[in-house]
């Protein structure tokens, strides 16, 4: 292993400017880099950032491991200096445990495929789950979680919360209480459920949330001009919030009167504040159909 001071005392607000120095050093060649080794693979890149008061960043060391390509290896491609500097600012920023729900019979695997191949949306986060009817391999070393039935209604409910959308909290109870009993959501600063076709840019998020203190149950409503903006595309939660979530879960059942029609990002919500998690305005952090709190309606269609 080999462990490399990058930068020191950058402002967080210069934080675009430390990625253009680190993806000039990223793209120097292997010999310049570690001038005794072969070259690095840097697939499993690791940093490391000191935040103290003033909003500086004292210190970033890369911790490279070394995985040799191969015997006569002599240069790092271009996909791996890439996925090295997105690694490299992953852990600068507050890192992402990702889940989702998606079933086994339509086109949602086969958009987790691609994600899966190209490192991309939910697979680009620090780590994640995927939840489906059955269990199925997405990647070589990626199978989903198994949590059964996942097929909902559409719409319906008498309440005066309910959803004209899916009415999804049935199978959610089994992905939350998986998640629950998985605990790996424990090791990230915020946990993130995101939808299959979501377009989703873990590494842009990273640089918008807000750093938050040890056990702070906070979560972002993501849709203006509702009296209940916590929107399923992109659920954003601390650590705090969705430990506190899950440690109320059966009691929200119980409590809630979720049967009348309720989808699951409102039953998560309102549960959530139930335990104590607050909510702060995240509207620029996405755009859907249905919400527009960054702009306009999306300029792009689904295929």
């Amino acid at each position: 292993r080999f462990a490399m001071p990058v930068l020191s005392g950058k402002p967080c607000q210069q934080l675009p400017r430390v990625e253009a120095d680190v993806a000039s050093w990223a793209g120097e060649s292997s010999d310049e880099v570690f001038p005794q080794a072969p070259a690095p693979r840097f697939g499993r890149l690791r940093a490391a950032a000191k935040v103290l008061a003033g909003c500086t960043v004292a210190a970033l060391v890369v911790a490279a491991s070394l995985d040799l390509i191969s015997a006569n290896a002599l240069s790092i491609s271009k996909t791996d200096r890439l996925r090295g500097k997105q690694e490299l600012f992953a852990a600068a920023a507050g890192s992402l445990f990702c889940f989702c729900i998606a079933r086994t019979d339509g086109y949602e695997l086969e958009i987790l495929e691609t994600q899966s191949e190209l490192r991309a949306g939910l697979f680009s986060c620090d780590d994640q789950m995927v939840f489906s009817d059955k269990q199925v391999q997405i990647s070589d070393n990626f199978y989903t979680t198994e949590v059964g039935q996942l097929s909902v209604p559409l719409g319906g409910g008498g309440g005066p919360l309910a959803t004209g959308s899916w009415v999804n909290t049935q199978p959610f109870f089994h992905a939350w209480g998986a998640l629950r009993k998985d605990r790996r959501y424990l090791d990230y600063d915020y946990t993130i459920k995101v939808d299959p076709d979501t377009v989703f840019f873990p590494s842009m998020l990273r640089q918008r949330l807000p750093m938050q203190g040890p056990g702070a149950q906070v979560f972002f409503n993501n849709c203006p001009g509702v009296n209940n903006g916590f929107y399923g595309s992109l659920e954003i939660m601390s650590n705090g919030a969705i430990a506190a979530f899950l440690n109320a879960l059966d009691q929200c059942q119980m409590q809630l009167p979720f049967q009348q029609g309720w989808g699951e990002d409102l039953f998560c919500q309102k549960c959530m504040e139930s335990a104590g998690a607050v909510g702060l305005p995240g509207y620029d952090l996405m755009t859907d159909g249905n919400c527009q709190g960054a702009g306009g309606p999306p300029q792009c269609t689904p295929g």
